[in-house]
C-alpha cells in the first residue's frame, strides 16, 4: 500500500511504465525534481546511475529542505558533493 504521494523518476527505459501499471498511484516525473511543497521526503533508490543527468537529480534532491533516503551507490555520490540535508 502506497501512503502518501510517491513519484517514480522516468529514466524513458519503460521501467516507469511498469512500475505505474503495478502501483497505479504513483505518479511519473519526467522532468529533473523541482521544489514542491507537497514533497515531504526523497527516496533515491538504485538504478539512477552516475551520468551528469543523475548528478543534477541528485544535486537537486539533496538542496531541497527535507530529509533524503539513499542507497549506497547514491550515498557516494555525497563524498564528492557534502550537503546539509538530512539524509539516512
Amino acid at each position: 500500500r502506497v501512503l502518501g504521494m510517491v513519484r517514480f523518476a522516468d529514466r524513458g527505459d519503460g521501467v516507469a511504465e511498469e512500475v505505474v501499471r503495478a502501483y497505479p498511484d504513483v505518479v511519473l516525473q519526467r522532468e529533473q525534481p523541482a521544489s514542491d511543497v507537497r514533497v515531504s521526503a526523497w527516496v533515491v533508490g538504485p538504478g539512477l546511475g552516475r551520468s551528469r543527468t543523475a548528478e543534477r537529480w541528485l544535486h537537486r534532491v539533496l538542496t531541497a529542505d527535507v530529509p533524503v533516503v539513499l542507497d549506497h551507490q547514491n550515498s557516494l555520490f555525497l563524498r564528492r558533493h557534502p550537503c546539509s540535508a538530512p539524509f539516512l
